[in-house]
């Protein structure tokens, strides 16, 4: 993926980069305070968790999605400290304000502490249980997105 093509209007633009290497071409000087206080504030949100990128990954929607009326997403998740973050994306065309997410790798009998970067209505606490079996995230807007760790 040619990253310097790519529009950084927002958080979706710059979640859609978490999956690897952040890395992109945009011209910051232009920028008003606020889109360069917020790039500060992602980018060092991507360093945080930069080294869950080489643990276990899990797409939590399908390998590929190629519809723009879906959701898509992914996780990475450490199986020797048992944490990670999952990242969901309702595309740009989707109708749909909610999906349900699972996700893998965890302990069913632990209880895991969530943090939104955004309000969700996503309890701060989950069984593993609950989270592999699956969790409704709700997204008022298209092209938006969510990030959330667990521990």
């Amino acid at each position: 993926m040619n990253s310097n093509l790519i529009r950084l209007e927002g958080v979706y633009d710059y979640y859609c980069q978490f999956g690897g290497p952040l890395g992109f071409g945009h011209d910051f000087r232009p920028e008003p305070p606020a889109r360069l206080a917020e790039a500060v504030k992602l980018i060092q949100q991507f360093k945080e968790l930069r080294r869950l990128l080489v643990e276990d990954y899990y797409p939590l929607f399908g390998d590929y999605v190629t519809d723009n009326e879906k959701w898509d997403g992914w996780q990475f998740h450490d199986p020797k400290t048992n944490e990670g973050f999952f990242l969901v994306f309702r595309l740009p065309q989707s109708p749909y304000s909610e999906a349900l997410v699972k996700l893998h790798g965890l302990d069913p009998g632990k209880e895991y502490t969530l943090s939104a970067d955004q309000g969700t209505g996503l309890q701060p606490t989950a069984m593993g249980q609950a989270l592999l079996t699956g969790i409704t995230v709700r997204l008022t807007k298209p092209r938006s997105a969510l990030l959330v760790r667990y521990r």
